[in-house]
């Protein structure tokens, strides 16, 4: 499947909160400047035309925790389990997010330059 992505997704962990969908946190699976996929592992009460402001640590993270507002864009259930395609709204939280991504490219860099190097 071909992505035409106009930002590059980071598959990364971490934790997202947002009590106004779900009452315990989910599991954030890939993350860019636009938008993250987010799994919750228990009942989702969700608008898809709302907004939601959400909290995401992450544990490479410098920042305490970004907060951001997003609307959900696609849902998916299996098993109990509820993966939810986000996008990400201007909020005051996009400048750490993009500060985050900066460090994940350059880090990204860095595993590819030691790969050719030991190649």
């Amino acid at each position: 499947m071909e992505n035409n992505r106009k930002y590059e997704r980071f598959e990364d962990f971490g934790r997202v909160e947002c009590f106004g969908i779900c009452p315990f946190p989910g599991t954030l699976n890939d993350i860019s400047q636009s938008g993250m996929k987010v799994t919750f592992h228990s009942f989702v009460s969700i608008e898809m035309n709302d907004e939601y402001r959400i909290t995401v640590r992450l544990p490479k993270c410098q920042y305490r925790a970004l907060e951001l507002v997003v609307t959900p864009v696609w849902l998916f259930e299996r098993g109990g389990k509820y993966q939810i395609g986000f996008s990400i709204l201007h909020s005051s939280g996009a400048v750490y997010l993009a500060d985050y991504l900066r460090n994940l490219q350059h880090e990204k860099e860095s595993e590819l330059e030691d790969t050719e190097i030991f190649a």
